[in-house]
């Protein structure tokens, strides 16, 4: 009877994990998708072709650096607060926040100064220097943004994160900025108090972060009161510091917090290759391909939405979970999310792959008129990883972020030594082909490393009921726990 009570609390508690959390994260990413479809309608109309595209190009360096500036710190943090919180020594998620922060703002400025070399680099004729200063601020406003909200995930505040929590590329700074930055261009457009400028846009942007970024910390410090309270109110109770899971739970100074993050930021640096690499090699192909494969590389990001969804549900209780040795609770919330968010991915590539060049044309126009067979190859290398699930972050969560890494980097070689010679030699389709099978390596190798080092499988699994039903309850009891 216990048994039974106690299988029962565990589904119970994997569902208020996993479908509780991912209504907030569904509901703040397409509120920041539809606030940045719109403002891009808007400043297509507004801007010049060429200031259009640039926009697009400095956004992402702006977004790669803003990573950098965090020095993976936007990743551990989630990690070392929820083990603090699952330690119950709220003392210990405080201190890893201060040192975060302080972090943060040391790198954030360091690669300010990167961001500010490459602008003189490449815009040194531009008349305004509000370029420069703009884009140099955003990276630091947006490094300190990413840690902020991410420490709220490790709070286990979804729904705080889930308003402040930005894409990682593009200009796409949460929902919260992203409609007051709508907002701005929308009053810009339309009012004309300032001239239709890439720095105009940049000051724009910058402004919707800094004015939201104090919104977020006051958040974020309401909630790190709430669990000195919480701990507080059980002050009479023994207190249980449970297995300590590895050597980096054991701590929260700075020399483990930052040698933890170093290896996150690593993993998200080859990561970022991975999914943008490709669009620079198209480089290599001539105008007219090279914009075809652009248009199709762009709507990828859409196509994995459910995957990102569920990723940011499940992300705080990875380490937890794996920090008090709960393998079979963490591989149910693996599992779980990965089937919510595998189905309705699987679903969206098989459409994609079948009307491919109609929904280039209602995205973009007619403009693209060969992008549908790219976009078709595009997506089938996105099949491995719906099918893996949140293998990724479940490697980078427990303390292997090394192993992702080494993956991630031969991956990304494979892709800059191969890219190059089939964009050249066989074209658009070459490189989509390359793009597509690399991609699908990379995922492979991720979901079995999951396996042998976190010691669970991430990959989809249909729940029980629905087996019975249409009949695979057999072959789910011979299937490894």
């Amino acid at each position: 009877m216990a048994e039974a009570q106690a299988v029962s609390d565990t589904k119970v508690s994997v569902l208020k994990r996993v479908g509780g959390n991912t209504l907030w994260v569904a509901a703040g990413r397409f509120a920041d998708m539809l606030a940045v479809v719109l403002t891009n309608m808007v400043l297509a109309r507004w801007l010049s072709r060429e200031d259009f595209k640039t926009f697009f190009v400095v956004f992402n360096v702006v977004s790669l650096l803003s990573i950098c500036g965090t020095l993976g710190l936007n990743r551990s943090i989630v990690k070392f607060i929820s083990e603090g919180l699952a330690a119950k020594s709220p003392e210990r998620a405080a201190s890893t926040l201060r040192w975060a922060i302080g972090a943060t703002l040391l790198g954030s400025l360091l690669f300010a100064g990167v961001m500010t070399a490459v602008t003189i680099r490449f815009f040194y004729e531009e008349p305004s220097a509000w370029l420069a200063v703009g884009l140099a601020a955003s990276v630091v406003f947006r490094a300190l943004q990413r840690v902020v909200t991410e420490a709220l995930r490790g709070y286990h505040e979804i729904r705080g994160a889930s308003l402040f929590a930005g894409q990682n590329a593009g200009q796409a700074a949460g929902p919260v900025a992203d409609f007051v930055f709508l907002l701005f261009v929308v009053a810009a457009w339309l009012l004309g108090f300032v001239d239709p400028s890439l720095s105009a846009v940049v000051v724009l942007n910058l402004m919707s972060v800094v004015a939201t970024l104090p919104l977020s910390v006051w958040v974020l410090h309401r909630v790190r009161e709430s669990s000195f309270a919480a701990n507080e109110t059980t002050e009479g109770e023994p207190k249980s510091l449970g297995a300590e899971p590895t050597s980096y739970a054991a701590s929260s100074s700075w020399k483990d917090l930052l040698r933890v993050s170093f290896g996150i930021l690593v993993t998200q640096f080859f990561i970022f290759l991975i999914w943008n690499s490709d669009v620079w090699l198209s480089e290599y192909l001539d105008e007219k391909s090279a914009a075809d494969f652009v248009a199709a590389r762009g709507l990828l990001m859409m196509v994995m939405l459910p995957l990102s969804l569920i990723n940011m549900a499940v992300l705080s209780s990875i380490p937890e979970l794996f920090s008090q040795k709960k393998f079979e609770q963490l591989e149910k919330v693996l599992r779980t999310g990965s089937f919510l968010a595998g189905i309705p991915a699987l679903a969206v590539i098989l459409f994609v792959f079948f009307f491919a060049q109609p929904i280039l044309t209602l995205y973009y126009g007619p403009k693209y008129p060969e992008g549908g067979g790219l976009l078709s190859i595009l997506v089938l290398g996105r099949i491995l990883n719906a099918f893996a699930g949140v293998a990724s972050f479940a490697l980078m969560m427990t303390g292997f972020q090394r192993i992702h890494s080494v993956i991630s980097a031969v991956a990304s070689a494979v892709l800059w030594l191969a890219g190059p010679y089939a964009a050249v030699h066989y074209g658009a389709e070459g490189l989509a082909i390359v793009s597509a099978a690399v991609f699908t390596l990379h995922h492979a190798a991720i979901w079995l490393a999951v396996k042998k080092y976190v010691g669970v499988w991430s990959h989809l699994q249909i729940p029980g009921r629905l087996r019975q039903r249409i009949g695979l309850h057999k072959v789910a009891n011979s299937e490894p726990a």
